[in-house]
């Protein structure tokens, strides 16, 4: 049997299994590319490191640092959760906390126990397919999300660049980041600011695009583009800025809160500098729970600070055990919950 365009019924099959195919295809790629990554990782994160000297280190850990570490991390999780329920709509009306709870702590176990980032993807999915701007438009508030991490991050850096260490591997990419960061932000607002004073606005606001694809992807930016333009002029830019350095400032003081239960004396930046580090190896593949990898790039990044490795081993061991253990746990809880 044919469908219209001349293709048959198996012809179509076939091209969705191959299209199935391939797709699992490259998430296997990603899976063993990531899992190749996190054991070269781990070799160099644990080489030339005295283990028992680690072990010794996390027997005599302080509790009290630790206990308040987790705090922390269900204060980064929570303000998360008001950053994003305040992007959604006007003042985070009509969006409970607890969904964008949720949402959050779905997205991030999934972020780490994905061969990709699909996180982003299935949150906007939990989420948007309860409220009536859709999940599209709902993917949209989490890349603004992402802009303001990447706004913050790009704070960290200013902060290292002017009173800590900036080392040399950090050079090329931290230059990178800065720069696509201020050159996508000034792009976002440039269109946002065309787009505001044409009639485009006006077009689409007084009428239905008939294709699929402006429905489905067009409409729901423009009306994202209409929800930031009266956040802007009611101010809410700036408590979704404010929120988001609340974000990343809980997330420094977990870092401190570690190095105080370990004894670590390291400069005040030492806790921006493992940020920026985890933050920008979030983009390559890694095996489930970012072992290994997590790592190496807490133990890279206190090298920086002269810290020996065992010491940096044991704060990585702890700091991992500290935040993505719990993300991972409370990711679980939230799934069932919406099962």
């Amino acid at each position: 049997m044919s469908v219209p365009g001349g293709r048959s019924e198996l012809g179509l099959a076939t091209e969705a299994a191959r299209s199935r195919r391939d797709r699992l295809t490259k998430q296997a790629v990603r899976l063993v590319v990531g899992l190749l990554l996190g054991l070269l990782a781990g070799f160099l994160a644990l080489r030339g490191t005295d283990l028992e000297e680690v072990w010794g280190l996390l027997s005599h850990v302080v509790l009290w640092p630790v206990a308040l570490s987790l705090v922390l991390v269900a204060l980064t999780q929570l303000a998360k959760a008001l950053r994003w329920q305040l992007i959604l709509t006007d003042d985070g009306k009509g969006v409970p906390l607890v969904l964008a709870l949720r949402g959050v702590l779905v997205g991030q176990a999934v972020n780490l126990l994905a061969p990709i980032r699909a996180g982003d993807f299935a949150r906007a999915y939990l989420v948007g397919r309860r409220l009536a701007v859709g999940s599209v438009f709902t993917f949209y508030t989490v890349v603004v999300e992402k802009a303001l991490d990447a706004l913050m991050l790009l704070a960290c850096l200013a902060g290292l660049l002017f009173w800590g260490p900036w080392p040399a591997w950090l050079s090329r990419s931290g230059i990178l980041v800065g720069v696509l960061t201020v050159v996508g932000v000034a792009l976002g607002l440039t269109a946002a600011w065309v787009w505001q004073r044409s009639g485009n606005r006006r077009s689409w606001e007084g009428s239905q695009p008939t294709g699929w694809f402006a429905r489905r992807f067009l409409m729901p930016a423009a009306e994202l583009g209409v929800s930031l333009a009266a956040a802007s002029r009611a101010g809410r830019l700036l408590w979704m800025a404010l929120w988001s350095a609340v974000v990343w400032g809980l997330g420094a003081a977990t870092n401190w809160a570690i190095f105080a239960s370990l004894g670590l004396r390291v400069h005040w930046t030492a806790a921006l500098l493992i940020l920026v580090a985890l933050y920008a190896g979030a983009v390559v593949p890694a095996p489930p729970a970012r072992v290994g990898l997590f790592h190496f790039l807490v133990v890279l990044a206190l090298s920086a600070y002269g810290v020996e490795r065992s010491e940096a081993l044991a704060c990585a061991v702890l700091l991992h055990l500290v935040v993505i253990v719990p993300l991972l746990f409370a990711g679980g809880i939230a799934t069932c919950i919406e099962a």
